[in-house]
């Protein structure tokens, strides 16, 4: 491709060579550094090659000493369309605005991307940056990256990290959010440990402190299980730092429902093709019926925006919208596949919730009534406990 590119700024003409000594011609042409390319033999004394515009020029001494007859049958390239329409003024100064036009867009943000929004809003924090004076259409020379971090981090405590990168007309803005844990305690404060959890306790470990429960014990999630407040047998009474660590037998119950009549589209192979073009925050649609062509349809959309080289990207956009018409059918639901299915979205489920439970058993109970699936999983885990909690008597 970049091959074809340079070709076409260079210019090149396709020819006809017809010569009786065609080895000897050639030679020559090889001995001048002329370059033939999609070089193919019509007869034992003709040719067809395309050469550049410059070595065109170059051929004819070589043709009036080897008696070669040069006819041209094709050219293509930049020098033949300047050439062509040298005297079309509007056509120049349009162009010539239009590359105005693109190099003063490249000195403005059009695009914002944010990564690295979890918890908090995305919509907010580009509200606050625009604020700061970051929105798209702002010129590149007025935004500056550390005041608009400073900024940001004085208005927001849920931020631990934000940068702001600007790569051609795109700027980036990285965050991480803060852990929303409790108060931090020192090594040296004294404090409790006290359950997150309910369950059973299958196994304590006290490292500092004063243990409360023991193995087998029934625990309520803000129950102790080690104390800071430590007494000697003579009645001396201090605090320290408690360090405990419990592992909790706990069990869970989950349950959904699913509708049997299930109805999946099928495709029937119609399909529509539309274009649009968005310019900023306006939309072109290249296409006149507003309206779906279908009832029923599933849509792709591809966008392709127009970046320069050096990451400068424009603020217009290519669409393509690809309809494809569906028609809905009734699906037989059958018995395992829907038990098995459910089953697994609980699951997928229960680990989203609680990654660090270690699954000892499961039961699953499946059940179909009055035209409703229903599936219940039940959860036998082993899971660790124990944070920090301020001291109390």
């Amino acid at each position: 491709m970049i091959l074809g590119m340079i070709h076409f700024v260079r210019g090149w003409v396709r020819l006809k060579i017809t010569s009786p000594g065609m080895e000897r011609f050639l030679n020559l042409c090889a001995a001048r550094n002329i370059d033939f390319w999609d070089v193919r033999r019509v007869s034992p004394d003709t040719i067809l090659a395309t050469v550049s515009v410059r070595g065109f020029f170059e051929l004819h001494p070589f043709a009036r000493r080897t008696m070669s007859r040069i006819r041209v049958i094709r050219k293509r390239g930049a020098p033949f369309l300047v050439r062509r329409y040298r005297r079309r003024w509007g056509l120049w100064a349009g162009a010539l605005l239009c590359a105005a036009a693109i190099w003063a867009a490249t000195g403005f943000v059009w695009t914002i991307d944010v990564t690295g929004c979890e918890t908090i809003s995305e919509a907010e924090l580009r509200v606050q940056l625009a604020e700061c004076g970051l929105e798209p259409g702002v010129a590149l020379k007025s935004i500056r990256p550390d005041r608009i971090k400073n900024e940001i981090m004085s208005v927001r405590d849920d931020l631990s990290f934000f940068a702001v990168n600007l790569k051609g007309t795109k700027a980036e803005v990285i965050v991480s959010e803060r852990e929303n844990d409790a108060r931090i305690l020192l090594k040296t404060e004294p404090c409790d440990i006290v359950s997150d959890k309910t369950g059973v306790l299958s196994k304590v470990e006290v490292y500092e402190g004063n243990k409360l429960v023991k193995e087998g014990q029934t625990i309520h999630a803000g129950d102790k299980i080690a104390s800071g407040i430590m007494r000697s047998s003579q009645g001396d009474v201090w605090q320290v730092h408690a360090r405990a660590q419990a592992e909790v037998r706990t069990w869970y119950t989950l349950e959904t429902v699913m509708d049997l009549s299930l109805r999946a589209p099928r495709k029937t192979g119609a399909k529509r093709t539309r274009m649009a073009l968005i310019i900023g925050e306006r939309r072109l649609n290249l296409y006149l019926v507003e309206n779906a062509p279908f009832t029923w349809y599933d849509k792709t959309v591809k966008k392709k925006s127009l970046e320069l080289p050096g990451g400068f990207e424009l603020p217009v956009c290519l669409v393509c919208e690809t309809l494809e018409e569906t028609q809905p059918e009734e699906v037989a639901v059958v018995e395992e596949k829907c038990s098995s299915l459910l089953e697994e979205r609980l699951r997928e489920a229960f680990v989203r919730s609680a990654p660090e439970a270690q699954i000892v058993s499961t039961n699953f109970v499946f059940q179909m009534e009055n035209g409703m699936a229903r599936g219940i999983l039940n959860l036998e885990c082993l899971e660790l406990t124990g944070v920090e909690a301020a001291l109390t008597p």
